[in-house]
């Protein structure tokens, strides 16, 4: 069996490096010559450049209150209500990390739906204003049953 392949970026080379890339369960073997890797290298080493200047002007962020994304690693505590807007993207993957998601799940396990309790009372409100009785019903019959699910959740 011949085990020589041409590099998969120039073409026109033999390749001298392969790599295995895992996802999803699968696995795909890359071929690559010295001259593209080398390539490669330059472009990875660019990359993690860019990575370290953002990671560096995420963690001197600051919020009003005067916490910085440093402040919130080491004390593991958000220091106002408005540190969870300034760090969102970092808080998100945290509680990901930790909880296997970021939405809230009651004891049960269900995620809660996407709904918006109030803005179903400002729906409700505007149909039974509008006299459209048949959509009050059908929007209180969205309350209640949402109201039933968060009460089993407790």
């Amino acid at each position: 069996m011949d085990n020589k392949h041409i590099c998969e970026i120039c073409g026109a080379r033999l390749a001298e490096y392969h790599f295995t890339k895992t996802s999803g369960g699968k696995s795909r073997t890359f071929h690559v010559c010295g001259s593209c890797k080398s390539i490669l290298d330059k472009e990875l080493e660019k990359k993690a450049v860019e990575l370290n200047m953002n990671l560096l002007a995420e963690a001197q962020r600051v919020c009003v209150c005067g916490v910085t994304l440093n402040d919130i690693r080491r004390s593991g505590f958000a220091g106002c209500p408005q540190c969870y807007n300034t760090f969102r993207e970092y808080l998100l993957g945290v509680i990901r990390d930790y909880q296997g998601s970021a939405q809230h799940k009651g004891r049960n396990g269900k995620a809660r739906p996407p709904v918006d309790i109030e803005s179903l009372y400002l729906e409700l409100k505007r149909a039974v204003d509008e006299e459209r009785f048949s959509d009050a019903s059908k929007i209180k019959a969205q309350i209640d049953e949402l109201r039933k699910e968060w009460e089993e959740d407790k």
